[in-house]
């Protein structure tokens, strides 16, 4: 009796399953050595994020018990993660691990539905190698989870017309909108978009059940996303509301459209080009998306199983223009991440059109390139481990316990820091102008909801009086500064000159220097030249 029967890797269901089990396999396998490695750690964006799932774990509220700027889900999710395998760094880096397999996975789901499987598994490949993380905080591998669980639905509902992947697309976009509510909105847009015009080029009926989802997408969803921050957010002062939701103006830059559109096509260049393999590989298909265009154009041969690529290869389009909307008004490059997934899923749909005009003979051509650059991609990502899983990047706290990109003397500092303010008896620690890792490592609760003071979050008078109020009533005796309050980054201004005029003066009022640590003489950076200095109420 044969183990299998001859018929089993013939069923179209078996492979795909088969896949994304090596989808996963594959992931995993690629990401387990960085269960322990954190990257660039920054005292203030990490450490409020760590910060805030480790108040969520204890019952905090998001917006009310300590300053968010994103949506109020992903505290929840990663406190779990803290709660199930201990409060530590790892514990998050896993949290975020499972999210991005689960979006590969996804990604492979969604190409295996109009392209071949061993395409769709490339991508999703690629889609691990080089998707750069969002490396200033973990709440947005969130929304990307959710945004390629929309783009599956939206996927499935285009191959196999059914009504019922749009309650998936739905799902996917409120879960969006509860990570990152601008996102939210801008994922709801394209899903209205696809859909109608999806049933307007295919004719498909209009029905009861298309009643019912425009009906929720218009209105439903929104009241939904809105009636949930309602519920945070209410009560709070406006200001509070302001700093909580950042999208009243507090800017760090802007420039004009056309630049943002040069440095987006500069970058794009850069990253496509690095090397022989990038310009080979970008030359190729630069080709095929040539070739498609040209197919897609004059209708040349369109057979009716590519006419989905196509359909798909414009909607993937729609979807990254949509995504652009928080990098256009400024330029920053990191906001160019939210679309990058997109373009890579466009560029193997594009590379799946190309091939309808090249000749047989050519089609190993772009399956050797990409196999290329896994490689590359994996002994790149390989040697970056080996440079920085060394001792003295290693933080060796028992809340971290993770290798970062971290000089040296950051971690000493952080270390001398914690283990002063440990031995500290009281409850609580002021930290400023954004210091929350502190406050983490130590397991103490800052004694106010507001854990940044730099000058583009728009401190008012009120708010400073109320901190200085919260300091007294709570007796707290010790402060902690660091070298940012005279900093020369753009918009975090000069704590107690630019901004935080009253709490400065208070501060040098009432308390005294007792330690310090790192080097002062320097500038200091997002998460380098850290240095800080310890002041106690005599």
């Amino acid at each position: 009796m044969k183990l299998f029967p001859h018929t089993f890797l013939k069923n179209p269901r078996t492979i795909k399953k088969i896949f994304v089990f090596l989808t996963l396999l594959c992931g995993s396998v690629y990401f387990a050595p960085t269960t322990d490695f954190a990257g660039l750690l920054a005292q203030g964006d990490h450490g409020r994020d760590f910060y805030a799932f480790e108040r969520t774990l204890k019952g905090d509220v998001p917006f009310r018990d300590y300053w968010w700027v994103y949506g109020p889900l992903m505290p929840y999710y990663y406190s779990l993660f803290f709660k199930w395998l201990g409060v530590s760094i790892p514990s998050i880096l896993i949290g975020r691990i499972i999210l991005t397999l689960f979006s590969g996975v996804l990604i492979f789901l969604s190409l295996a539905e109009v392209t071949s499987v061993l395409r769709a598994f490339l991508a999703a490949l690629c889609f691990y190698m080089f998707f750069p993380d969002f490396y200033f905080t973990y709440n947005h591998t969130g929304a990307i989870t959710a945004m390629t669980a929309l783009f599956y639905g939206v996927t499935c509902y285009l191959n196999r017309r059914q009504d019922r992947y749009l309650v998936m697309a739905l799902g996917a976009v409120s879960v969006t909108g509860l990570i990152k509510i601008n996102f939210g909105l801008a994922s709801l847009v394209f899903l209205v978009l696809a859909v109608a015009w999806i049933d307007r080029v295919d004719q498909r009926p209009w029905n009861a059940n298309k009643k019912i989802f425009y009906i929720a997408a218009v209105a439903g969803v929104p009241l939904f996303i809105g009636g949930v921050y309602s519920l945070f957010l209410r009560g709070l002062p406006v200001y509070v509301i302001k700093q909580s939701l950042p999208f009243w103006g507090q800017h760090l830059y802007n420039i004009p459209l056309t630049k943002a559109v040069g440095n987006l096509c500069l970058f794009l260049w850069m990253n496509y080009t690095d090397g022989l393999l990038g310009m080979l590989s970008t030359a190729w298909f630069l080709t095929l998306t040539a070739v498609a265009i040209y197919w897609v154009v004059f209708n040349k041969a369109v057979l009716p199983e590519h006419r989905a690529v196509m359909f798909l290869a414009g909607l993937t389009a729609i979807f990254a223009v949509l995504n652009l909307h928080e990098y256009l008004p400024n330029g920053i490059m990191y906001r160019l991440f939210w679309m990058l997934p997109w373009g890579m899923v466009l560029i193997f749909l594009l590379w799946h059109l190309g091939e309808m005009g090249m000749p047989s003979w050519t089609k190993p051509v772009g399956y050797l390139l990409i196999f290329g650059i896994i490689i590359v991609g994996y002994r790149n990502h390989e040697r970056e481990l080996q440079i920085y899983k060394q001792p003295e990047h290693f933080v060796s706290h028992p809340k971290a316990r993770v290798y970062v990109q971290n000089t040296p003397a950051w971690i000493e500092t952080v270390l001398q820091t914690s283990r002063f303010l440990e031995k500290v008896p009281e409850k609580t620690f002021f930290a400023a102008p954004y210091e929350p890792l502190y406050y983490y490592l130590t397991s103490r609760k800052s004694p106010v909801q507001l854990l940044s003071y730099f000058e583009y979050i728009y401190i008012p008078e009120e708010q400073e009086r109320e901190v200085i109020s919260e300091l007294e009533k709570q007796n707290v005796r010790w402060v902690l500064l660091s070298n940012r309050i005279v900093g020369n980054e753009a918009g975090l201004g000069l704590f107690g000159s630019t901004h935080c005029r009253l709490l400065a003066s208070y501060i040098q009022e009432h308390f005294k220097v007792v330690a310090t640590s790192g080097n002062w003489a320097h500038p200091a950076g997002w998460a380098w030249q850290h240095a800080i200095m310890i002041l106690k109420r005599p």
